[in-house]
């Protein structure tokens, strides 16, 4: 708020009139207050939003801003485009090995290393192979 409103001056008016006012300003005050903190939490949930969930890095990428609101240097952007191109042409050997793949690198920054490697068996994957377990588990 510009400024800070939290006292009213009374000039002659009855006590009737005196309390009327004052319910008003304090209805207000706290309408006022309220509305400050919904603001508040929606540019934090929107915050959470553009942050949070499988695409947010794609479309910080895409827009060239990060998440701080601070451009993203383009020669990073050339970096990361060719890298990707590169991917993108890669023959793939299996969806099955994409997917066990995926659930490593990111099961491994979430779940112990005893319980993923449960899990993969349970789901029907290999269990984690000692260079996994090294790279992802050795400075824990």
């Amino acid at each position: 708020m510009a400024g800070k409103i939290d006292s009213l001056q009374y000039s002659g008016n009855s006590e009737a009139e005196k309390d009327k006012i004052t319910f008003l300003f304090s209805l207000f005050l706290t309408l006022a207050r309220n509305f400050i903190d919904i603001e508040e939490i929606a540019m934090t949930a929107e915050t959470n939003q553009a942050t949070t969930g499988a695409d947010a890095i794609d479309e910080a990428i895409a827009s060239g801003i990060d998440f701080d609101g601070s451009p993203i240097p383009s020669a990073k952007l050339e970096l990361y485009t060719k890298v990707m191109a590169l991917e993108a042409n890669r023959q793939r050997s299996g969806v099955s090995n994409t997917m066990r793949s995926r659930i490593v690198r990111i099961g491994a920054k979430h779940i112990p290393q005893g319980e993923l490697d449960q899990l993969l068996v349970g789901a029907g994957f290999a269990p984690l192979k000692e260079k996994e377990i090294a790279f992802f588990y050795g400075g824990k």
